[in-house]
């Protein structure tokens, strides 16, 4: 599995080099999600869920394109967030790799499991 890129010089994740180009509402979203698992959603016993950050003026959009891709969107934060969520790959990717392959995931608080 590749990780992605590093950010630019004085970028602290790929998201803030985005938005430095677009001077838009910027978000990071469907990086902790493996995408050849997309057909698989359908066969979840639980909607499974994508973990976003990003500005709060991007947040209606991203949550309903993670809403129509399949998934329930979990909110992480501001865009200073993006390099933690760049971040993770390497973790989530150690998951996959120490014996459970590719997954989904679902983030609830206790009771509403």
């Amino acid at each position: 599995m590749k990780i992605a890129a590093q950010p630019p010089s004085g970028f602290a994740s790929n998201a803030e080099f985005i938005k430095s180009r677009t001077q838009g509402p910027t978000a990071k979203s469907f990086n902790l999600n493996f995408a050849a698992l997309y057909d698989k959603i359908a066969e979840a016993d639980a909607r499974p869920d994508n973990v976003w950050c990003g500005d709060e003026d991007a947040r209606g959009i991203v949550e309903q394109l993670i809403r129509d891709a399949g998934y329930g969107p979990i909110y992480a934060g501001g865009l200073d967030k993006a390099a933690v969520s760049e971040n993770a790959l390497q973790f989530l990717f150690a998951i996959a790799q120490g014996g459970m392959g590719q997954f989904l995931y679902r983030m609830a608080p206790p009771g509403q499991f």
